[in-house]
């Protein structure tokens, strides 16, 4: 018998189906993150979100629901950063195209 049989015996830590789905969220989310077009300073803080979120799961007893829900709020500011940073590359042109077509 190798001790693993009995639940109070089993490793603190298991890799189950949750953590492993948060995991390929979290490597998604690095992903966007490294390629999305953004300001030092919009990355940084972006990449500060990422790596408490990371630090969060990390925590015993950590909630995997909250730690979702961080993740879609972090991946929603990604898009939204990236779609400002567009905006402002095109020197406003969509708005003011905008505006004179009224």
């Amino acid at each position: 018998m190798d001790g693993t049989d009995h639940p109070d015996q089993r490793p603190q830590f298991q890799c189950g189906h949750i953590s492993d789905v948060i995991a390929r969220r979290l490597l998604t989310t690095q992903r966007r993150l490294t390629s999305a077009a953004l300001a030092s300073d919009a990355r940084t803080r972006l990449q500060r979100r990422l790596a408490a979120v990371c630090d969060a799961m990390k925590v015993p007893g950590a909630d995997a629901a909250r730690i979702a829900r961080r993740l879609d709020r972090l991946l929603a500011d990604i898009g939204a950063a990236t779609k400002a940073g567009r905006a402002d590359d095109s020197g406003g042109r969509d708005s003011t195209h905008q505006g004179r077509a009224r």
